[in-house]
């Protein structure tokens, strides 16, 4: 994923507060109905769950080898049978992954050249491009069916055929994730504070959304708290408290976009907010975990009615979300 800047900021004389707040939605509570760990599976052990992307049926992984040497792209089915085990070159780092209909893509930083490069696979491990990114960059979209660069800028780079591109400015920043929605826009959540920013990057408009749930409000609260705890055993010359995430990830689907909130309760599981299209809240899910702790669920996706969960350690976890209210 993406990382913006503290939404309600002043941008060309014009402010932009929290407008078109949600209220809170019915809770539902998910049950996983099929878990696996890639982890397990026979020359995978001991890798660790980078990226996590699902598209038609099949599960994309980006695993770091163990002792963190090296990477590979990994693909399974939804019953979690291996397809694919494409090994990335080494002496490099691997970041974020973005999948099409026929393409599989991540950055690479090679750390001898010391530069980027755009990696696309097709499903079989063939390396179709490696092509240079000359902007800071660390996150992938996909936008109109095309992996997409986007820099630290804001400048986002749709590759197309032959090393082609396309170049559209954003809003997003370092400190946020994004996703790129159906209707044409991108959805922008700041990971601090859950602020939104709904971007129309063809046209520049900005609409700032504040979604209402309790689940956000009391992740706000525990941090608020933690912060303060910190802050009250610190010297003058001790070094500046770092970030505190309240939104570690998020998937988009046709709907709308999802929330993974942090911090959790391992035994019990962690909460995800939906948000339709507009920037409303449509609805608030628990996703339990069996009353087991399966390692930190970092990564999101949803796909044809299924809401997916992958922890660090390799455990995949699925929901359908079709359930009753609590």
């Amino acid at each position: 994923m993406l990382h913006i800047f503290s939404l309600g900021i002043a941008v060309t004389g014009i402010l932009f507060g929290l407008c078109g707040a949600a209220t809170a939605a019915d809770l539902r509570q998910l049950e996983p109905e099929h878990s696996f760990s890639v982890a397990e599976i026979p020359g995978l052990e001991r890798t660790r769950v980078r990226e996590f992307r699902s598209s038609n049926g099949v599960y994309w992984f980006l695993l770091q080898n163990p002792g963190r040497e090296g990477y590979r792209l990994v693909s399974t089915d939804m019953s979690g049978r291996l397809l694919a085990n494409i090994g990335l070159p080494g002496g490099g780092d691997a970041r974020s992954l973005a999948v099409t209909d026929g393409v599989v893509a991540t950055l690479f930083f090679n750390f001898q050249k010391k530069r980027t490069v755009l990696l696309q696979y097709d499903f079989k491990g063939t390396l179709l491009s490696e092509e240079a990114v000359l902007c800071g960059s660390d996150g992938l979209l996909v936008l109109s069916g095309r992996p997409a660069v986007v820099c630290v800028d804001g400048n986002i780079l749709v590759y197309g055929d032959g090393g082609q591109t396309s170049r559209y400015s954003s809003w997003i920043r370092s400190g946020s994730l994004a996703e790129s929605l159906s209707s044409g826009a991108l959805a922008i959540i700041d990971q601090e504070t859950a602020q939104i920013v709904l971007n129309e990057y063809r046209t520049g408009t900005l609409t700032a959304k504040s979604v209402q749930a309790p689940e956000i409000e009391t992740a706000l609260a525990k941090v608020t708290r933690a912060k303060a705890r910190a802050a009250a055993v610190l010297s003058t010359t001790d070094p500046p408290l770092g970030r505190h995430v309240i939104i570690v990830d998020t998937a988009a689907d046709p709907s709308g976009f999802y929330l993974l909130l942090w911090p959790y309760h391992g035994a019990t599981g962690p909460s995800v907010v939906h948000v339709d299209n507009d920037g409303l809240l449509k609805a608030r899910y628990h996703c339990r975990t069996g009353g087991e702790d399966l390692g930190p669920l970092h990564k999101i996706d949803v796909q044809g009615g299924y809401l997916i969960l992958a922890a660090t350690n390799g455990r995949v976890l699925r929901y359908a979300l079709t359930t009753t209210t609590a």
